[in-house]
């Protein structure tokens, strides 16, 4: 695998049908036996080095398996994610983890906010802490001067801030 000019890691342009099946079951397997729960736990990790590894991998997971999947039986591992250790990434993190961590936690506001309104038929509410912790994030992101960061933390916040507690 090889990093993409997006700062995502991607297979290598050579890698067989056959080894992105290999890659999506081993993953799949990795959900399933509980992974997503363990490096949730490690997303405020001392280490930032293990930090890191764990937050990326996180994102790596999210893109492989179709979480919006009725039957799929690994969407309960999502419910196991510490949005907290997420918002506390917002600041001194690992280098670009502000950036990941923030993509994560856009994935899991979309997975959640689809899971518990849209089934139910109601808007998607967060608490006045999480929101809170988004406004701090749109400044934070701006003072790094991280253009798509800072877009994606206006995004958030201006989306979840329409329906708040």
């Amino acid at each position: 695998m090889g990093e993409s000019g997006h700062g995502r890691w991607t297979f290598a342009p050579r890698a067989t049908p056959t080894l992105r099946k290999f890659a999506q079951v081993l993953w799949l397997e990795f959900v399933r036996a509980g992974g997503v729960g363990k490096l949730a736990g490690l997303f405020v990790a001392e280490d930032l080095y293990l930090r890191a590894h764990a937050v990326e991998t996180f994102l790596r997971v999210t893109s492989l398996v179709d979480w919006f999947d009725t039957t799929s039986p690994q969407r309960a591992m999502l419910e196991e994610v510490d949005l907290e250790a997420l918002l506390a990434n917002r600041r001194d993190s690992y280098p670009g983890g502000e950036r990941s961590a923030l993509r994560s936690l856009a994935f899991w506001l979309s997975w959640a906010r689809r899971e518990h309104s849209e089934a139910a038929g109601r808007g998607f509410r967060v608490s006045r802490s999480l929101l809170t912790a988004l406004a701090d994030w749109v400044g934070l992101a701006a003072e790094r001067g991280d253009v798509d960061e800072s877009e994606l933390a206006q995004q958030l916040f201006g989306d979840f801030s329409r329906h708040s507690l």
